[in-house]
């Protein structure tokens, strides 16, 4: 019995180790129930613009790229990013410098 679950946990750890990088997906990002897109207002390219959820119309502002390092960029350099890093249900959302990835284990 032992010696399966060994062999269980060792097969599940060679899967984990050795799985395929993921490589970058670009496109809309839509709420499921909305059917509406991830924008940045007014196309706008500074930092700190504000995000929100707006028709899909495929402008540029619409576009996110999910990175191999899981991040989520609009123009190339722009990361999506919780205002004060907030981790709370409402918090706002804006687009930002790509310079650093920041987790949170708040969910």
């Amino acid at each position: 019995m032992l010696a399966a679950v060994v062999a269980a946990l060792a097969a599940l750890a060679a899967l984990l180790v050795a799985g395929p990088a993921q490589a970058a997906t670009t496109g809309d990002v839509r709420g499921v129930a909305s059917g509406r897109c991830l924008d940045v207002a007014g196309f706008s390219q500074t930092d700190g613009a504000n995000v929100h959820v707006r028709d899909c119309h495929g402008g540029a502002n619409q576009q996110w790229t999910l990175t191999d390092s899981s991040r989520l960029t609009v123009y190339g350099n722009k990361c999506l990013d919780a205002r004060g890093g907030a981790t709370t249900s409402g918090t706002r959302c804006r687009s930002g410098r790509a310079t650093a990835v920041t987790t949170s284990s708040g969910g």
